[in-house]
């Protein structure tokens, strides 16, 4: 099995691909809730990996979702509280049938354009406010810090650094 059909198999299963040295290569879990990593020796690679064993929390129980939840529920109250069935709102909206009741079931995530309608049919106005940067974005900064962009992607990124040849450059 060649290095890159043994990469397609371990990415099959779960794995991203990390630092490749001239004596191993490293792996991590593509969860982005999960930091297992794992490291094979290129001499002997051997069977690619399982699949990580943790459990993997979904979007919906890592609390990705929970102000999106409550954003739902206040639409749903507000609904409610206007005297509307889930059919006037789809009718005042021009969505398909059944359309908001699967959006309050959470069984669709609505597009951001979707979501504004859905809010200003209900009196409803969406605020950008500050928040916290979750564990995942504040992972791929860090990331990314360790990974200069190089001269090559940098002239796609806004005050970019770039690293060829070692040296780190302004873009």
């Amino acid at each position: 099995m060649t290095l890159s059909e043994w990469l397609r198999s371990a990415q099959g299963r779960g794995w991203s691909a990390g630092q490749v040295t001239p004596e191993a290569i490293s792996l991590h879990c593509s969860s982005p809730t999960c930091s297992t990593h794992i490291s094979r020796s290129l001499r002997s690679l051997g069977r690619p990996p399982k699949p990580c064993r943790k459990k993997h929390p979904t979007v919906l129980e890592d609390g990705r979702h929970d102000p999106y939840a409550k954003l739902v529920a206040k639409l749903r109250r507000r609904r409610v509280e206007l005297g509307l069935g889930q059919e006037d709102v789809n009718a005042a909206v021009g969505f398909a049938d059944g359309y908001i009741s699967k959006l309050e079931a959470m069984h669709r995530f609505p597009h951001a354009s979707t979501l504004v309608l859905w809010c200003q049919t209900l009196g409803i106005e969406l605020i950008e406010a500050p928040a916290p940067l979750p564990q995942a974005t504040i992972s791929a900064i860090e990331g990314r810090r360790s990974r200069p962009y190089a001269r090559h992607q940098a002239r796609f990124k806004a005050n970019s650094e770039c690293k060829e040849d070692g040296v780190e450059r302004p873009a």
